[in-house]
């Protein structure tokens, strides 16, 4: 058992990441907090993204992306086919890319569906402002699978 100096519980060694010049072995920080620092620290420091951008462009990460796309394309058969839809709909003029919902910047903007079952009825938004709509999506999940408690109390206080 250790505290993390971050969020002060106390919790199981394996919670910790391995650090050899530490006097246990063990990070001060939790995982979890050392991933949401890792995040927050990628979305504010220029040179993090940067870095990362380089990163992304490498032969290792490009090979890593294909096998992570044809991996999730079995996974999920609807979505793979929406996806095509709109390909097919852009190709053909039934459908026309419109300015992100999020920022307004008409640049390299993607669809999003929120039902796969309706393929062509998606919102359009920048590689960012998609990013943030699903990290708050799966935000949202997170804690309605952690706190379904939580979510039934704010249904009785909002009612």
């Amino acid at each position: 058992m250790k505290p993390c100096i971050a969020c002060r519980q106390i919790k199981q060694l394996d919670e910790f990441y391995r650090h050899p010049m530490m006097k246990d072995g063990y990070l001060n920080k939790c995982k979890e907090c050392v991933k949401d620092y890792m995040k927050e620290r990628a979305r504010k420091n220029p040179a993090v993204q940067a870095y990362d951008r380089r990163r992304s462009r490498t032969d290792k990460r490009r090979k890593h992306l294909r096998e992570n796309a044809k991996q999730w394309n079995k996974q999920n058969p609807d979505g793979y086919k929406a996806h095509n839809a709109v390909n097919n709909a852009l190709r053909d003029g039934k459908l026309k890319k419109e300015p992100c919902l999020g920022c307004g910047t008409i640049n390299r903007v993607h669809a999003h569906h929120s039902d796969y079952s309706k393929p062509l009825d998606v919102v359009w938004l920048c590689a960012k402002c998609h990013q943030r709509m699903h990290s708050a999506l799966a935000e949202y999940e997170r804690e309605r699978a952690a706190g379904g408690i939580l979510l039934q109390l704010r249904g009785k206080n909002a009612s």
